[in-house]
């Protein structure tokens, strides 16, 4: 690839001739920058990664009709990703619990795992934390997608985190069997964590699941233990009402006194950090600690998430798309910025009549952030809706979208919607199997194809992530 090529990209973009030079220019002076620095030309470089950046958030700015001019910029897209083989680096572990603790679309505060009189073990789908939260000082992390153990508010597979004589074990359990491979981390003589052994032995797998029940026995339902204490501190107030996002477990511990501890995590609003609320049953006494997780940056290139821009070969689903990105834009999602559109639309049938292409179909929106590499559904909602479009130079245009209402008078708009349209309405009734969880995996790939990033699952709360093949 060379110069004309990068700029042949930009001309399959109708963008003005003012638009195109602005940007060449902002590659030309980019170029002078890094010759100045590092005495080379990185003209190639410079121009692949303005084209990412660029073109996904100008030009769907600037679109009007739809279709061709999306597909045009995805092309551009996807062929400046190909020649820079561009991957996704790590997202650092603490900086992305971090950013789960302030968001607000957990239900729960991670479990405690461990505990004694210093340290504490927790974490998320995107790793553990160890921290002494006495000298508010990190122990150590794992990245849990790493070693394929990130399976927590899920359906049939778990992760299972065992403290075991101070190693911690981590692996997989499905339907209640331990499966795959354990992991084993110990610390060595320079105070920093790793992985030591990896192994497959059932016997083992088997041993460690029991020593896991057994630590797990040590564990009680937070709200249901604290509704009816007279406790004022911490996630719970005195009338057992939650306040603030706690873990769904409390974990019982004995500390180096002898005294008898429940433990538990919680998010404090007002800072997004987390903090430790430990009661004692004896005393009806109780602590709170802060757990002060430095700011990291992440240790890799920076990860670019584009707008979704459709790529497929239907001008009029295109046209669709960017009409409703205007329409959504705002609607569901809005705690975290880095939120991303990706819609997932089944099309019942596209008619042609009197000059116009009515369209039918189940338009779902859905809003995804990324942890790792995990796409993970934190909104949308989906419109039952027949489209009308009018064909022009480049593509096709919305010109009315006329959606199902709600509840009693759903079945009846939807017969107006279909009226004179044979099959349509049956259309919106038929829920043959996967045609949902095929359109998702049509347009979730098609957005994985527009990114730097090393996206490999998508999840839903509260199910197994989804590998995006």
């Amino acid at each position: 690839m060379n110069d004309n090529d990068i700029k042949k990209a930009f001309e399959e973009i109708k963008l003005s001739e003012e638009k195109k030079a602005l940007i060449w220019k902002e590659i030309e002076e980019a170029e002078e920058s890094s010759k100045r620095a590092h005495g080379k030309s990185f003209k190639l470089l410079i121009a692949a990664m303005i084209a990412v950046c660029v073109i996904a958030s100008t030009v769907v700015t600037d679109m009007v009709t739809g279709g061709m001019v999306s597909k045009a910029a995805g092309n551009a897209l996807v062929a400046v990703k190909e020649f820079l083989g561009i991957s996704q680096g790590k997202q650092d572990v603490v900086s992305r619990i971090k950013a789960e603790a302030s968001l607000g679309n957990e239900v729960y505060a991670p479990d405690i795992m461990y505990i004694d009189d210093e340290r504490v073990l927790f974490g998320t789908r995107r790793g553990l934390i160890l921290f002494n939260y006495i000298e508010e000082e990190l122990l150590a992390t794992i990245d849990l997608q790493a070693i394929d153990c990130f399976y927590f508010n899920t359906d049939n597979k778990t992760t299972h985190v065992l403290w075991d004589e101070g190693r911690i074990v981590i692996y997989n359990v499905e339907n209640g069997e331990p499966i795959g491979s354990y992991h084993v981390f110990e610390e060595g003589d320079d105070k920093t964590w790793s992985e030591v052994l990896e192994g497959e032995e059932k016997e083992s797998l088997k041993d460690f699941e029991v020593k896991w029940q057994n630590m797990w026995d040590a564990h009680i339902g937070t709200f249901a233990y604290f509704s009816d204490k007279a406790v004022y501190g911490g996630a719970v107030n005195k009338d057992g009402e939650q306040d603030l996002m706690y873990s769904e477990l409390s974990i019982e511990w004995t500390d180096v006194d002898g005294n008898d501890c429940i433990s538990y995590l919680y998010v404090d609003e007002a800072t997004g950090n987390y903090k430790i609320f430990t009661y004692y049953p004896e005393s009806e006494g109780f602590a709170e600690t802060a757990i002060i997780l430095p700011e990291v940056g992440t240790e890799e290139d920076e990860i670019i998430l584009p707008e979704f821009i459709y790529t497929g070969d239907d001008a009029a689903i295109a046209a669709i798309c960017d009409y409703m990105g205007v329409k959504v834009s705002n609607m569901y999602y809005d705690a975290d910025e880095h939120a991303i559109r990706i819609p997932a639309y089944v099309i019942y049938g596209e008619i042609e009549r009197d000059g116009k292409l009515y369209v039918f179909g189940n338009f779902v929106e859905m809003f995804y952030v990324l942890n790792g590499n995990i796409l993970e559904c934190v909104s949308g909602g989906n419109y039952q809706a027949r489209f009308t479009l009018t064909e022009v130079s480049n593509g096709y245009e919305v010109i009315a979208a006329d959606f199902a209402e709600e509840a009693g008078d759903y079945e009846e708009s939807l017969k107006r919607l279909t009226e004179g349209f044979d099959g349509m309405y049956d259309a919106f009734f038929d829920t043959a199997s996967g045609r949902e969880d095929a359109a998702r995996m049509e347009f979730l790939k098609m957005y994985v194809a527009l990114t730097n990033a090393d996206i490999r699952y998508y999840k839903d709360f509260g199910w197994d992530p989804v590998e995006i093949k």
